[in-house]
């Protein structure tokens, strides 16, 4: 096994788990190509967990709200949408946009 980015400490030694492991064939295994396996150590995702279901939320709370602006803004500009098909189209372009801004 090699670590790329970061090598082992000594030849006995594991690797540093927060590195990209790659692993190689053995001889009796038939691989076109090397295996590339991200592995973080299991101790650490505990811990970064919490800050990201908070960037999580927050990018929520913030495409909400670019929804709902630039969707009252088309309604408050053309004076109709409040309803029907004008209505679907304008919350249409409200969440496409509010797609882009994540």
């Amino acid at each position: 096994m090699w670590c790329v980015g970061k090598p082992p400490k000594n030849a006995a030694s594991r690797p540093d788990l927060n590195c990209l492991q790659v692993l190689r064939p053995k001889a009796g295994i038939h691989a076109t190509d090397l295996e590339v396996l991200a592995a973080g150590n299991a101790r650490e995702r505990p811990r970064n967990l919490v800050p990201q279901m908070a960037r999580f939320a927050v990018v929520g709370v913030i495409n909400t709200a670019v929804d709902l602006a630039v969707l009252n803004t088309l309604i408050a500009v053309s004076h109709r949408g409040r309803s029907g098909l004008l209505y679907s189209l304008f919350k249409a372009i409200s969440f496409l946009v509010a797609v882009l801004n994540s």
